[in-house]
């Protein structure tokens, strides 16, 4: 019994601090269902029950996640202005200083995990599918 309120305390304080759009699209998906660079805190958050994050770990990964997306402002500014335009370098070269930015909040969001749960974290991550040559 005290294992089963944990845990719907766990998932009340998910559903409380998660965004709306990744609890109604899934993770790995922006609005308009584009693929999106989900972080190791924003992939934990949204997969919180799966990984029986407690309160602390969720607490721990939010304020990661936070910093991560304030750190990371920029650059999604920038991507916006560029998915209009058709530079697909300009893109590129975004999301490749995106990637090096979000490296150390990715270190710390798996610190706060169990080596069990990053292992699950790992598993639960969505693979990127190639595309055949010349599509």
């Amino acid at each position: 019994m005290k294992r089963w309120l944990g845990f719907g305390a766990v998932l009340a304080a998910a559903a409380v601090l998660l965004p709306m759009d990744l609890l109604a699209q899934g993770p790995g998906r922006a609005q308009g269902g584009r693929p999106q660079m989900m972080g190791n805190a924003a992939l934990a958050l949204a997969n919180a029950d799966a990984l029986e994050l407690d309160a602390e770990q969720i607490a721990a990964l939010e304020k990661v996640r936070a910093a991560a997306r304030e750190a990371t402002a920029d650059h999604r500014t920038r991507m916006q202005e560029l998915r209009g335009s058709g530079n697909r370098d300009g893109m590129m070269e975004v999301m490749r200083e995106l990637r090096s930015t979000l490296e150390p909040f990715d270190e710390q969001a798996r610190g706060v995990l169990t080596q069990e749960q990053q292992k699950r974290l790992e598993e639960l991550r969505p693979r990127r599918r190639r595309r055949p040559p010349g599509g």
